[in-house]
């Protein structure tokens, strides 16, 4: 077993251990208190505590960080607006027409006379029928307001009645002029529709018999009759919603 030695406290000797005395110098060991045994975990305890205080320093720089960082948000959210955005003033609100420029609005309502209307021709009369129902029964223009609007409701109603009972307008054919829906109804009712000439299609066009609206149409036609001779007649159609829904002359 090795040896072991300690320093003499006056001359730093190494000193063997169970000595008396120093072999240098002669100190006598039982005269001098031996100094205490370094502890080797002191540097540990050291390294342990600047852990610590360098763990809360860190603690202390995130939360001022987070502090700042807050401030930074919280002046930029509240900050005054830019000049871009300084220049990007609210509009005023559109003020309501007038009841005279509603007036004038109205006139080529009144004129409106489609071959074929659709439901556009509609949202035109709702322009103009929705403002006038705005204005208020204590306005001096309230009465001839009411009666602008009657004479509107009475001119849509109508134009919405053909749009629902007419249905879409038929087509002349580009190739012979014949109407589809008449000529259907043709083979139909023909004996011998094989047989049958085709002289000539008028154009479909909106026709009113009283307050009834029908797309009209007619065929000069050569076909035989119930005795085997051939007659030219003409045969007129009218037609709703691609439907034959009365016939003359056939």
């Amino acid at each position: 077993m090795a040896t072991q030695f300690f320093q003499c406290p006056n001359c730093k000797a190494g000193v063997g251990a169970g000595s008396r005395f120093c072999p240098n110098c002669g100190l006598a060991f039982g005269q001098v208190p031996m100094p205490p045994p370094k502890k080797r975990n002191s540097s540990v305890g050291l390294w342990v505590l600047l852990g610590v205080v360098g763990l809360c320093v860190l603690c202390g720089v995130i939360g001022k960080i987070g502090d700042v960082i807050k401030k930074d948000t919280s002046s930029t959210s509240t900050a005054p607006t830019t000049s871009a955005n300084a220049s990007m003033t609210p509009t005023a609100p559109t003020p309501p027409p007038t009841f005279e420029q509603l007036k004038s609005r109205a006139q080529p309502l009144f004129a409106m006379g489609k071959e074929e209307h659709t439901t556009a021709d509609l949202k035109d009369f709702d322009a103009v029928m929705a403002p006038l129902r705005e204005i208020p029964k204590e306005a001096k223009e309230y009465k001839d307001s009411q009666a602008l609007l009657k004479k509107l409701i009475d001119k849509s109603s109508v134009i919405g009645a053909e749009i629902v009972v007419l249905g879409e307008k038929p087509e002349n054919s580009a190739w012979d002029g014949s109407v589809r829906p008449a000529e259907k109804y043709l083979k139909e009712v023909l004996n011998d529709y094989s047989s049958s000439e085709y002289l000539d299609w008028t154009k479909v066009a909106k026709v009113y018999e009283g307050k009834e609206p029908y797309w009209h149409t007619t065929v000069r036609l050569r076909a035989k009759n119930a005795f085997g001779a051939f007659i030219v007649k003409d045969i007129a159609f009218w037609i709703r919603r691609g439907q034959v829904v009365k016939v003359k002359g056939l």
